[in-house]
């Protein structure tokens, strides 16, 4: 499935912060039926969303979040959602094997820039260099 523009409906930050809950496997229940797709995405709750669509278009979204229910905008869930469905095999890569296949030099660029970019994760890994000392 490839939606056509579908980044035009969102925010960036909205998109990076969807691309979080992808990357970290927050969607479940992927359930595609009638031109519509259904799943969970959780995070400090779990909310239900709705992607209908016509071939390669975006032709409706909700969520149960109050970020769209309340305030009527398009969500982080939404963008989860629809990268699980232009990324089906998402769940297949066997990240053992890719981090194995890296070279030192990419895994050291890769990781200084997921902790400069990622708060929370540079204390946990300073927590487990501290530890191993």
């Amino acid at each position: 499935m490839n939606f056509i523009n579908w980044e035009d409906y969102f925010d960036e930050r909205i998109i990076a912060r969807g691309e979080q809950y992808f990357f970290n496997n927050a969607v479940a229940n992927l359930v595609i039926k009638n031109h519509c797709a259904t799943a969970t995405v959780s995070g400090t709750r779990s909310y239900r969303v709705e992607i209908d669509f016509s071939d390669d278009e975006i032709t409706g979204m909700n969520c149960t979040c109050p970020y769209c229910q309340d305030e009527g905008y398009d969500c982080k869930h939404m963008v989860a959602v629809i990268l699980a469905l232009i990324n089906p095999n998402f769940k297949e890569i066997d990240v053992k094997k890719l981090v194995e296949s890296a070279s030192d030099e990419q895994r050291t660029q890769f990781l200084q820039k997921v902790l400069e970019n990622n708060y929370s994760l540079a204390l946990q890994f300073k927590s487990l260099i501290e530890e191993s000392l």
